[in-house]
């Protein structure tokens, strides 16, 4: 089984969380609804620096218009 890291961010404002539709010209879940996500490079020099990066790419909130507030526990998923 071949597998990727990936980072996902929930933003959300009071008890309102952020979903967003997916392109129709992305290679994977096309048109599906999701969180601000992306593959972690081997670059990366932190996976906290990704999710900022990957929320500013598909936001286009910055890092000093969100707080962190906790990493969860990582997960396997079979796709």
């Amino acid at each position: 089984m071949k597998t990727k890291k990936c980072v996902s961010s929930f933003i959300f404002q009071k008890e309102k969380f952020l979903l967003m539709r997916r392109s129709r010209k992305v290679s994977t879940y096309k048109s599906k609804w999701g969180v601000a996500s992306g593959h972690i490079e081997k670059t990366d020099k932190s996976i906290l620096k990704r999710a900022y990066q990957e929320i500013w790419e598909e936001t286009g909130i910055t890092k000093n218009q969100v707080e962190f507030v906790k990493k969860g526990k990582p997960i396997l998923v079979e796709d």
